[in-house]
């Protein structure tokens, strides 16, 4: 699955952070409507939990957010 069509699938102005390879840095972080378009075709790949899609609700540490990753440097 690739970033675009995650788009289609969650509303626009739902909350999301785009991982990089390591949790440490994110690569975007934002509402789904604003998420640039070189990151559109990025292919999905699976986070530590082993799912492509992280949702983030009632975290003590972070905001609310959907967390997806994805293979790229940072």
């Amino acid at each position: 699955m690739k970033v675009k069509k995650l788009t289609k699938l969650l509303p626009a102005w739902e909350n999301i952070t785009i991982w990089g390879n390591h949790e440490y840095k994110y690569i975007y972080k934002g509402s789904i409507e604003d998420i640039p378009s070189r990151l559109m075709n990025e292919k999905l790949m699976k986070g530590p939990d082993g799912c492509y899609i992280d949702i983030r609700y009632g975290c003590y540490d972070c905001e609310d957010h959907v967390a997806i990753f994805i293979d790229k440097e940072v």
